[in-house]
């Protein structure tokens, strides 16, 4: 009779998550040094990771280039996001209503 071994459970988000860390050490690397120039060592000496641990939060270099691109553009979207709704206000519907 075969037994049933229960399966690990799936890993879970880490209390002591660096993925943020990462992307902000990644973008001031990139921006000053350009991606070629800046390894994922780099990287990790930024915030105080072995090179390896990086690749625990992103499975390359170039994923995490992508991670930071994402991130980038959800900030401008929001923000422009968040002027139109301040143009949009009462104040802006009140010039244009006929006078």
């Amino acid at each position: 009779m075969a037994t049933m071994t229960a399966l690990p459970a799936a890993r879970g988000p880490r209390q002591d998550n660096r993925r943020g860390r990462l992307m902000d050490a990644e973008a001031k690397l990139f921006s000053r040094r350009g991606y070629r120039a800046t390894t994922v060592r780099d990287i990790a000496a930024a915030v105080g990771m072995l090179p390896g641990s990086v690749y625990y939060h992103f499975p390359s270099k170039g994923a995490l280039l992508l991670a930071v691109y994402e991130e980038g553009v959800r900030r401008v979207t929001r923000r422009v996001d968040e002027a139109v709704a301040q143009a949009e206000g009462p104040c802006s519907s009140a010039a244009t209503m006929p006078g």
